[in-house]
């Protein structure tokens, strides 16, 4: 099952797609210190078991979230627990400074803010969800919190997923897109769809829109426009153009071959 890459209406703001917006925040987001901005969305002090071991009297609660301190710049991200769950953090109990639970969705804006007890965005560009299939929640079979390496997808991949994104890097979360493909679901206005490594299903609700290079043609691995079954037309030059009722699908660099599995 693919990670899914919900397109907003500000997504159109960034001038590209998913891939783009991971380098245009890389490029905005810097934190000198993890608590300079953001942290748990309040603190839950209940009792949060993880094996004979007791975390609730440390931070734990349903987000986490951080916003950047650069200068001029607009980036924030809101890592999200599934409903009646929570993230959680050893803080002094071993291992020490670990971030735990499972990540239910990653949004990703600009204008962090606090109400309730709950973070929120004053601009979405995206959110990506699904990623609880593909990533553990830092908990062995222990069970017992699993240490973060911070560098790398191994160990704990809950806590090294948002250190990376704490530090302004995005490439352990693109190593999750480019393993396990994306469904990308598109608004009703105009998109700009990025393809990654492995299968990526381009779900297009209306308006003019557009496919990145690398867009893979072929009914073995190929990638997907997802029409929700419209019918529609293909016109070949320097660039693939699909128009169905909804609007067009233009696949820069495809010229020929699409087939019936590209297209459903």
């Amino acid at each position: 099952m693919s990670i899914t890459i919900n397109y907003t209406a500000a997504s159109s703001s960034i001038g590209g797609g998913f891939q783009d917006y991971l380098s245009y925040y890389a490029g905005t987001f810097s934190l000198p210190t993890h608590y300079s901005t953001g942290g748990f969305s309040s603190v839950d002090s209940s009792n949060n078991w993880v094996g004979a071991t007791n975390y609730g009297s440390t931070y734990s609660d349903l987000q986490y979230a951080s916003e950047t301190v650069a200068s001029g710049q607009a980036s924030a991200f809101i890592a999200e627990a599934p409903t009646n769950q929570q993230l959680g953090y050893t803080l002094f109990q071993s291992p020490q400074h670990t971030l735990f639970g499972t990540i239910d969705h990653v949004d990703f804006g600009e204008t962090l803010s606090s109400s309730s007890g709950l973070w929120s965005l004053g601009t979405t560009y995206f959110n990506v969800t699904n990623l609880a299939s593909h990533i553990n929640n830092g908990i062995n079979g222990t069970p017992a919190v699993i240490a973060g390496n911070n560098t790398s997808t191994s160990g704990n991949d809950t806590h090294n997923l948002v250190w990376n994104l704490m530090q302004g890097q995005t490439n352990i979360l693109k190593g999750y897109l480019d393993t396990y493909g994306t469904n990308q679901i598109g608004t009703a206005s105009d998109d700009f769809f990025d393809p990654f490594n492995s299968v990526d299903t381009f779900v297009v609700n209306g308006g003019d829109d557009v496919i990145s290079t690398g867009f893979t043609v072929g009914s073995s691995g190929g990638d997907v426009v997802d029409l929700n079954g419209a019918g529609y037309s293909i016109a070949y030059g320097s660039d693939a153009v699909i128009t169905y009722a909804g609007g067009t699908v233009t696949l820069i660099g495809v010229t020929s071959g699409l087939v019936g599995a590209n297209i459903i």
